[in-house]
């Protein structure tokens, strides 16, 4: 094996981690928007579970048979 052929591998390497490093980041980051989704569908149900309901009459109706 020539030293350029080291020095070649290195490269390869080097490469390579850089590549799996990256790839590592996206990884985190998309775990990290993933869960920051979780915790708002989280509260946006918490929100809906804690509202209020009303009921109010709009109009009566009156039945009248002859």
């Amino acid at each position: 094996v020539t030293l350029a052929d080291k020095l070649e591998g290195q490269k390869r390497v080097k490469t390579l981690e850089a590549s799996r490093t990256k790839k590592r980041r996206d990884l985190y980051d998309s775990q990290d928007a993933i869960d920051q989704r979780r915790t708002d569908l989280i509260e946006t149900v918490e929100k809906q579970l804690k509202s209020i309901t009303k009921l109010e009459s709009l109009f009566i109706i009156q039945w009248r048979i002859v």
